[in-house]
């Protein structure tokens, strides 16, 4: 069953995941929302229910900011782990606001070139 709150949105770009004990784990998300995102990782396996933070640069008319997010490990796959993001504060907020947002108007621009002109 279904348990978010908010819609994930396709979201492609590189993150790393700290966790501790372990080496730096480096993968490609999946999808993204306020509560949390899915990465693959590959071959690299974090435990449910571990504490991680997630690292990733956004790029933006804006700013460029480098933001590490506290996450817990909520579901593993053969090939990444879903996220459930931690407490964050209102700068994290920020920067996935302008993450999602971005990757928003990126669909909004690619289904608006696709669709047939309308009359």
């Amino acid at each position: 069953m279904e348990h978010r709150m908010n819609v994930r949105i396709p979201l492609h770009m590189e993150v790393g995941i700290e966790f501790p004990g372990s080496a730096f784990i480096t993968g490609h998300t999946g999808d993204m929302s306020f509560e949390g995102m899915y990465v693959r990782t590959g071959k690299a396996a974090l435990p449910r229910h571990g504490l991680v933070k997630v690292e990733f640069v956004i790029h933006d008319k804006r700013q460029h900011a480098h933001l590490r997010v506290p996450a817990l490990v909520v579901r593993t796959t053969p090939e990444g782990v879903g996220l459930m993001f931690g407490n964050y504060d209102e700068e994290m907020f920020e920067g996935i606001a302008r993450l999602l947002e971005q990757q928003f108007n990126a669909f909004e621009d690619s289904t608006r070139n696709t669709l047939p002109a309308q009359r």
